[in-house]
């Protein structure tokens, strides 16, 4: 791989200016483990954010990789353990090894921790991502993340009419254009061979189908990366 140069990360929810970075790790199995972690054990706060861990989401597994380019913005990893630490507790800036997601895109990524703003419409929430060996890490909002099976080509049945509902006006579920959309989605998952994706994906939409808009899916992996 070519030397990288060492870079200053700006870990801050000024994201939406494009300073958003990230990180990854080595291909594993999605088995949810937290040996070895250190840092916030549970809530770190500062004036504008506080930092939590979110084990509903972390025990998912590595099922999300970050994709090179949001829009215009490009998107950074960040590389080395020995920031692992620091870089999870804080959104503040320093200075790390980045690499480019195309040069870890067959890494998966776990969440860890969110990061949620006090100020009203400051800023959506942002998540740590890791891998599994902690070599690749960073913090992403949701549209900078993505479920790994998302762009599979079996997955198109279930990926466009989710797509098509968060276009919507309001992104309801209940609406008749919508219910279409997303009955074509779980019949299209119905349609998955039998394993833990398929249970995954279903359950997924259950979960959407009980929260009633897709524009809420903060906590629903399967919609990372549709908008």
């Amino acid at each position: 791989m070519k030397r990288i140069n060492a870079k200053k990360v700006l870990f801050s929810s000024i994201a939406a200016a494009g300073i958003l970075l990230s990180a990854a790790a080595p291909v594993q199995a999605a088995t949810p483990s937290t040996s070895g972690v250190k840092g916030v054990r549970n809530v770190k706060k500062n004036k504008d954010y506080t930092i939590k861990d979110v084990p509903d989401l972390t025990k998912q597994g590595y099922i999300l990789r970050i994709p090179d380019k949001v829009g215009r913005l490009k998107n950074q990893v960040i590389s080395g353990k020995e920031n692992y630490n620091r870089a999870s507790q804080s959104l503040d800036a320093f200075k790390a090894k980045t690499v480019s997601p195309s040069k870890v895109k067959n890494i998966k990524f776990r969440i860890e921790k969110i990061a949620e703003f006090h100020t009203k419409g400051f800023g959506a929430p942002e998540y740590f991502v890791a891998s599994k060996d902690k070599q690749y890490y960073g913090w992403h909002t949701q549209p900078e993340l993505e479920y790994i099976h998302l762009h599979d080509k079996n997955f198109a049945g279930i990926y466009k009419p989710l797509k098509k509902m968060a276009e919507s006006k309001t992104g309801r579920v209940s609406t008749k254009k919508n219910t279409q959309y997303f009955n074509q989605a779980m019949a299209a998952a119905k349609k998955l061979p039998n394993g833990s994706e398929k249970k995954f994906v279903i359950s997924s939409l259950n979960q959407l189908k009980k929260n009633g808009n897709i524009n809420n899916g903060g906590k629903n992996l399967l919609l990372f990366g549709i908008y």
